[in-house]
C-alpha cells in the first residue's frame, strides 16, 4: 500500500483536491464530513486526508484509509502538554522540540487516519523511538521533515484490527 502526498496551500487545498477527485469519479460527487470533521466521498474508493499549518498544507491519497498531520516547526512551551505523554515519551523527546513534534504529529496522523478525535484516544497512543504504538501494539507510521515542519502519514493497513 503506498500513499501520494501533495503540497499545496491552504488557500487552494479544496481545489487542489477537486483536480486529484475529478478524474477518479464518474459525475457528480459531494464532499461530505464525518461528525468529527474528515473530509470524505461516499461510496468513493480514493481516501484521502487534510493538513495544513501556516501556509503549508498536505493532502494525502490512497486506496486504504488514510490520515496525515504536518506542523512547522515553531518555538514553544511544550511543558505543559508534555504532561500527558507518558514517561517513555517524555524520555525519548527530552525538551528536544523536533522530537515533540515527531511525537504530535504522528499521533494526529493516526486519529485523523481512524476519523477520531485526540480527547478520545491520546491515552491509548504512545510514540517513542521512532514507532507509534496504540494499545501498546505498533502501527504504521511514516515521518517526513519537509518545508520546515514534520509531516506524518498513516494508513491503515488491510491486517490491522483497530
Amino acid at each position: 500500500m503506498e500513499f501520494q502526498l501533495i503540497k499545496t496551500t491552504p488557500k487552494s487545498v479544496y481545489s487542489t483536491l477537486e483536480n486529484i477527485i475529478t478524474p477518479l469519479i464518474c459525475g457528480k460527487y459531494e464532499l461530505l464530513r464525518t461528525p468529527n470533521g474528515k473530509p470524505y466521498i461516499e461510496g468513493n474508493p480514493l481516501h484521502f486526508s487534510i493538513t495544513h499549518s501556516g501556509n503549508i498544507a498536505f493532502i494525502a491519497t490512497a486506496n486504504v484509509p488514510v490520515g496525515v498531520d504536518f506542523e512547522l516547526i515553531r518555538e514553544r512551551n511544550i511543558a505543559v502538554t508534555l504532561n500527558r505523554f507518558t514517561d517513555r515519551e517524555k524520555n525519548y523527546i527530552a525538551n528536544r522540540l523536533e522530537k515533540f513534534y515527531e511525537n504530535w504529529v504522528a499521533k494526529e496522523a493516526f486519529i485523523k487516519m481512524l476519523g477520531q478525535t485526540l480527547a478520545t484516544h491520546l491515552k491509548r497512543l504512545e510514540y517513542f523511538d521512532g514507532k507509534l504504538y496504540f494499545d501498546g501494539i505498533q502501527k504504521h507510521v511514516s515521518i517526513r521533515h519537509i518545508s520546515g515542519g514534520i509531516c506524518a502519514v498513516c494508513l491503515k493497513y488491510s491486517e490491522e484490527k483497530l
